[in-house]
């Protein structure tokens, strides 16, 4: 294990341990296979839920200005060794946490030791 590992590893035990953290849950969406005879080429979805711990905040004006993002998208921070199953979240993934459903959209950032994602979730 490496000490980026550990870090990962720390960040995620102890911001959760200190209750700084709301569940939440990724859910993985998997473009489906097409049927042979199917007209279209894209099969059904297929969805893959993983538990995860998360903070979501609201994007400054100044995060706003000259970017993609838009009034009431959410900014999700994800801590990585939450992530039931080691999951790595991807634009067009959704998150429901605080009761809100999310659609990941734009790219994601993370840090440089893979322990926290940080995510723009649009309603």
């Amino acid at each position: 294990m490496s000490l980026l590992d550990d870090i990962a590893e720390l960040v995620g035990a102890a911001i959760p341990a200190a209750g700084l953290t709301r569940d939440a849950t990724l859910i993985k969406v998997t473009d489906g296979t097409s049927a042979p005879g199917q007209v279209s080429g894209v099969g059904n979805p297929t969805f893959e839920s993983f538990n995860v711990q998360g903070i979501v905040s609201d994007y400054s004006t100044y995060e706003m200005t000259n970017t993609l993002i838009k009034a009431g998208d959410r900014k999700v921070k994800l801590f990585a060794a939450t992530i039931a199953g080691g999951a790595v979240p991807e634009p067009g993934d959704r998150l429901i946490i605080e009761g809100m459903t999310l659609v990941i959209v734009g790219p994601i950032e993370r840090d440089a030791a893979s322990a926290v994602y940080t995510c723009q979730g649009r309603a």
